[in-house]
């Protein structure tokens, strides 16, 4: 992809940058549609949607994970009756 490629990075520090890039930027697979066309209207959209795609990502993710954190808490707190306030 991106890093595997540079000449000043010997090809091991390339394919562990490359992993950790695709493992936090998952859709930086998308920039491999921009080769050839750097500079380009068409790449700078490719780049802006890739973007906003693992933005997107990231949020499901993160609301996923909130949901998940605040259903474990809601069981774990001790149940108290409604009107009362005292545990049931």
């Amino acid at each position: 992809m991106l890093l595997d490629r540079n000449p000043q990075l010997p090809l091991k520090y390339g394919i562990l940058l490359n992993r950790i890039m695709l493992a936090l930027w998952p859709s930086s697979i998308l920039l491999m549609a921009t080769a050839g066309r750097q500079g380009t209207p068409e790449a700078y959209k490719l780049v802006a949607f890739s973007v906003a795609t693992n933005a997107l990502l990231y949020a499901a993710i993160g609301g996923f994970l909130w949901v998940v954190v605040h259903l474990i808490a809601k069981f774990k707190r001790p149940q108290t009756h409604p009107r009362s306030g005292q545990r049931a």
